[in-house]
């Protein structure tokens, strides 16, 4: 019974993060990389905060902050997105397969736009299935998923283990760091210097969506819509921190449940042979009682 107790337990606990987490908010001014999981396919989004709104609030004219926005969505188009476009394309090369050919039926890349609503310049390559995004994400050694034993015969543990996207080293520095730099040049050639630091650098936010409820995370924020959110953030001075994003779900071995279910079942039918059982010897004596009173 106490093991019983104890998997329950771990199962509420499990679950209480995602509860407590709702009205948590993500951080502002953020570079975000978005990995939504649907039932039948991953879309890879990426945003890129453009924050044209300070400037404008600065005094910076209309028309710099139109000529800023437009420099930055070329810049995240040739210094971001046509990288990210090359390694895809290059994985495809390598081993082509035209069912998952690049903007073919499985795979759509939708090119660096800005958007006056996020106020962000946002692209994204959407797999319309998992063969496709295995396609080109094959499983290495550090991220792959792995069956890990808790101690507990009741449940079973499955955990997906990685760096933090934008803290991952390239040239020696963070990722986040080169990105921070792409959009801060642009920042530099339209507004002032004092206005740029002003602004301050980007934070970072990993989003990883799931339609699954039972994925669990140490993200730092997890919110539900239509899809279940776990979140990574860090600040530009953070990114060395050599953050590290875990995922697990919790499943119950089924066969140990079944054999809970069963003894319950025939705890509650033992219960109720035993009541019944001391009912009719309640009775019989109650009987035996009587005979024996109208006998003397």
């Amino acid at each position: 019974m106490k093991k019983v107790l104890l998997a329950f337990m771990l199962c509420v606990c499990l679950a209480l993060p995602l509860a407590g987490c709702n009205n948590a908010s993500l951080p502002g001014n953020a570079v975000t990389m978005q990995i939504a999981a649907y039932t039948n396919g991953v879309a890879q989004s990426f945003a890129i905060p453009a924050n044209a709104e300070f400037y404008r609030e600065n005094g910076a004219s209309e028309e710099t902050v139109s000529t800023y926005v437009t420099n930055l969505t070329s810049a995240v188009r040739t210094r971001v997105w046509q990288q990210m476009f090359l390694n895809y394309f290059t994985i495809y090369a390598q081993n082509p397969q035209e069912e998952f050919a690049l903007n073919g039926d499985l795979v759509t890349v939708r090119e660096p736009e800005y958007n006056s609503v996020t106020d962000s310049v946002n692209f994204s390559f959407i797999f319309r299935s998992y063969s496709a995004w295995n396609f080109y994400h094959p499983s290495s050694s550090d991220s792959q998923q792995e069956p890990s034993e808790d101690g507990s015969i009741f449940v079973q543990v499955d955990v997906s283990e990685g760096a933090f996207p934008f803290g991952q080293p390239s040239d020696d520095q963070p990722v986040g760091n080169i990105y921070a730099t792409i959009i801060k040049d642009v920042k530099l050639a339209h507004f002032s210097e004092e206005l740029v630091e002003a602004e301050g650098n980007p934070n970072f936010v990993y989003d990883y969506a799931t339609t699954h409820k039972r994925v669990h995370s140490n993200a730092d924020i997890t919110f539900s819509d239509s899809l279940y959110h776990h979140c990574w953030w860090s600040s530009y001075d953070q990114l060395s921190n050599e953050k590290t994003i875990e995922l697990y779900t919790v499943n119950a071995v089924r066969g140990w449940w079944y054999l809970i279910a069963l003894a319950a079942a025939l705890v509650v039918a033992g219960v109720g042979c035993l009541t019944i059982f001391l009912v009719q010897k309640n009775q019989k004596t109650r009987k035996k009682t009587d005979d024996e009173k109208k006998k003397g």
